[in-house]
């Protein structure tokens, strides 16, 4: 993409410097979006009203409880702020970096009504000193099944998108965070259809299993 002035191109090469500032909140991030999105199949399993929402009616709920996620994980740490832009919530993160939430179509567009105010919001018109603060964009993508998503981190140029990068899974990274080694037992976690283990008898109920007592 060519740009008409130093501002975008100076925006860019910040944004790739993303991935490596935010290492210590994706994780977060990430798992405020999983929590969301498990509370919402559940949801569509057990009530009809859920499963009749429309991808429209369904980012509204989503949103919702994204937001309040996201500030619960994050409401401790010194190095992040909140501030509302309108009915926007957004994340201030070291004086760097200004995240906003939203969900994207394939073609990495954002679903909000385009104004005049969001354009000039989103035109990154960074300081030539530093380039900061970044305005950037975590986007959610809905998988087709509305079950699952992928998730972006987006530099919005006006009403096109600069650049763009896929968030990887942060199960391991959540892992680390929280101080844990080897391997994750999920088995409490996840159900296998058709599949259960059985317990093995004691040695007691066993004796008493082959007539021992008697």
């Amino acid at each position: 993409m060519k740009y008409k002035s130093l501002w975008p191109a100076l925006a860019v090469e910040k944004f790739e410097e993303l991935p490596a500032l935010l290492e210590p909140i994706l994780p977060l991030i990430w798992k405020a979006f999983e929590n969301v999105w498990a509370d919402w199949r559940r949801r569509r399993h057990r009530d009809g009203g859920f499963r009749d929402l429309d991808i429209y009616e369904m980012a509204q709920w989503i949103h919702a409880r994204v937001t309040r996620e996201i500030s619960g994980l994050l409401t401790d740490r010194d190095d992040v702020k909140f501030f509302w832009r309108g009915r926007q919530f957004v994340v201030n993160y070291q004086d760097a970096v200004f995240l906003s939430f939203k969900k994207i179509d394939r073609r990495m567009r954002r679903s909000n009504i385009r104004t005049k105010g969001n354009e000039e919001y989103w035109r990154q018109a960074v300081s030539r000193s530093n380039g900061l603060p970044l305005k950037v964009l975590v986007g959610y993508c809905p998988t087709k099944d509305l079950l699952g998503f992928k998730l972006y981190l987006t530099l919005p140029h006006g009403s096109r998108v600069a650049s763009k990068w896929r968030i990887p899974d942060q199960t391991a990274q959540l892992i680390r965070l929280a101080g844990l080694e080897g391997p994750v037992d999920t088995s409490a976690t996840t159900t296998r259809k058709g599949f259960h283990v059985k317990p093995k008898k004691d040695a007691a109920e066993k004796k008493r299993g082959d007539g021992g007592s008697g």
